[in-house]
């Protein structure tokens, strides 16, 4: 049982550790957009990013891009298969 603590305790750590530096990350990388007048999102705009930004640094798979749901509406390429 105390093997187990130990690995659970290690788990937690490592996934604090990671999670704390992806903040951080996402944090600067806001801060430098903004500082750079690079984009000035909305709120709603804003969170969807920072979600992206987390789940791709937090993940534990790579992560594969792919179309977001407004350009696949948009995009007459996207849409050529369509029925």
């Amino acid at each position: 049982m105390t093997l187990r603590r130990q690995q659970a305790e290690a788990i937690i750590s490592a996934r604090t550790k990671i999670v704390t530096g992806a903040v951080s990350m996402v944090e600067r990388a806001l801060n430098e957009l903004s500082a750079k007048q690079v984009v000035a999102p909305d709120d709603e705009r804003m969170a969807a990013m920072v979600s992206n930004l987390m789940t791709v640094l937090c993940a534990e798979a790579d992560v594969q891009p792919g179309p977001t749901p407004a350009r696949c509406t948009t995009d007459p390429v996207l849409r050529r298969n369509e029925p």
